[in-house]
C-alpha cells in the first residue's frame, strides 16, 4: 500500500508533539536519528517499509492507512494506551511519557481542552491546575510562556489588578 509521506509525517509529529516527546526521545526510542525523524516529520524522506514499520510498532493502535490520512484523530487516552502496551517491553518509554511535560505542551493538551479554561484565567490560578495534575512550573516561566502563546490564548490586562493578564482560549 502506497502511503502519502507528508500526510504521514505530519501525523507521526502530531502524535508525538501530544505525547510530549522532543524529536531526539522519540528518536531514541525508535532507533532512529534525530535528522531521519525531522525528515519524515516534513515529508522530505520517502518511506521504506522497516522504517513505516517501527512507527506503526510504536503507535500499535494505528495502521498505515490512518496515518496516511489528512489528519489522524488523536483519542484522549492515548498517552494511557501506550503506556500499557508498552510497559512489558520498554521502561524507558514509560519513564519518558511520565515526565513533567514542557509548558507549551502542558497549555496545548491540557490546559486548553480542559472545562477549567471555559473562563478568563490568571496565571496563579492555571499554576494551580497545573499542580493538581502533578506539574510545577514557575508562576514567572509560565507567565511567559502563556504571553508566548498568542496564536492559542486571548490575552486581556485585568480590569482590576495591575500587571496581570487573564488567560482564556480564543474562539475559533
Amino acid at each position: 500500500m502506497a502511503v502519502d509521506s507528508i500526510k504521514f509525517g505530519k501525523n507521526v509529529k502530531s502524535l508525538r508533539e501530544y505525547l510530549g516527546l522532543s524529536q531526539k526521545s522519540f528518536g531514541e526510542l525508535l532507533s532512529i536519528s534525530t535528522r531521519s525523524i525531522a525528515y519524515i516529520e516534513a515529508g522530505k524522506s520517502s518511506l521504506k517499509r522497516d522504517m513505516m514499520n517501527k512507527f506503526l510498532e510504536f503507535f500499535y493502535i494505528y495502521n498505515a492507512s490512518d496515518l496516511g490520512e489528512s489528519i489522524v484523530i488523536i483519542p484522549k487516552d492515548l498517552k494511557d494506551k501506550l503506556i500499557a502496551y508498552h510497559k512489558p517491553k520498554n521502561e524507558h518509554f514509560i519513564r519518558l511519557l511520565l515526565l513533567q511535560p514542557k509548558i507549551p505542551h502542558a497549555i496545548r493538551y491540557k490546559l486548553l481542552p480542559s472545562t477549567f479554561f471555559d473562563k478568563p484565567r490568571e496565571t496563579n490560578q492555571i499554576r494551580i491546575f497545573f499542580e493538581q495534575h502533578g506539574w510545577v512550573y514557575d508562576g514567572d516561566t509560565l507567565s511567559k510562556a502563556l504571553c508566548r502563546s498568542k496564536t492559542l490564548l486571548k490575552i486581556t490586562p485585568h480590569s482590576r489588578k495591575s500587571n496581570t493578564n487573564l488567560y482564556s482560549r480564543l474562539q475559533q
